[in-house]
């Protein structure tokens, strides 16, 4: 009988400690239940997902193909990726009518402030022509600072792993592309300004006051409004004559 008794109590003592474990495993902050093949169920921490920010830019609103210039096509493939990769996002205003090649830029800056705070683990976007068509020295400085901060970069296009040198070629050979294509376009864009003035044309969208365009896209008077310009000046020199007599 003796035996029997110190069985119980040791049975007894091992429930009083199996209890005093869950419940101080539950007080410490685990959520969620798993079954156990018994029947009983323990509780498991739910770690958070790394937050990331979501960066969407648009260098020219309206003279690029809808897919590629829509904020919205880049916001799916945005969150396709943050689902894939596992991490929590958020948004952030999209840099409209922005260029890459802005070394300074209101919501990048933001972003890198907020994850050299540490609020956030990094920044997905659509491609890496998105976040930078710099200069080499300065998208240098714009991945050393995040990466610096323990940031990461994300790409919905590209994929590469910069933990290793492949990778990091790789990443910069992404950049090196983006940076042609600017300054491809920004050549043609400075050949087509200058031949635009040798020929008389006017290189603006919006002509003047007083102007307007001709049909070879040239300025020219408008009638109207110089003959309006015309009777302003005649009108103020006259009263400035009375006001001096």
């Amino acid at each position: 009988m003796a035996g029997v008794e110190q069985l119980e109590r040791a049975l007894e003592a091992a429930l009083v400690v199996g209890n005093l474990v869950t419940c101080c495993y539950s007080a410490g902050g685990h959520t969620g239940q798993t079954k156990r093949s018994g029947g009983q169920t323990q509780t498991r921490r739910q770690t958070p997902k790394p937050l990331f920010a979501k960066y969407k830019r648009v260098s020219r609103v309206g003279e690029r193909d809808e897919r590629l210039r829509s904020p919205e096509f880049q916001d799916a493939a945005i969150e396709a990726k943050a689902k894939a990769e596992g991490v929590a996002t958020r948004d952030y205003p999209v840099e409209l009518d922005v260029s890459g090649a802005k070394r300074s830029r209101v919501v990048l800056d933001e972003i890198v402030g907020a994850i050299e705070a540490g609020e956030l683990a990094g920044i997905v976007v659509y491609n890496l022509s998105r976040l930078s068509r710099l200069k080499p020295r300065d998208r240098i400085e714009l991945v050393e600072r995040i990466e610096q901060a323990g940031g990461r970069i994300v790409s919905a296009s590209e994929s590469f792993d910069p933990s290793t040198p492949e990778g990091r070629f790789q990443r910069d050979l992404f950049f090196s592309l983006a940076r042609l294509e600017w300054e491809r376009a920004a050549e043609g864009f400075d050949a087509a300004k200058r031949n635009a003035i040798a020929s008389g044309i006017a290189i603006k969208s919006r002509a003047p006051f007083g102007l307007r365009f001709n049909e070879g896209h040239g300025l020219e008077p408008d009638p109207p409004l110089a003959l309006g310009m015309m009777c302003s000046m005649w009108y103020w020199l006259g009263s400035s004559v009375r006001r001096q007599r």
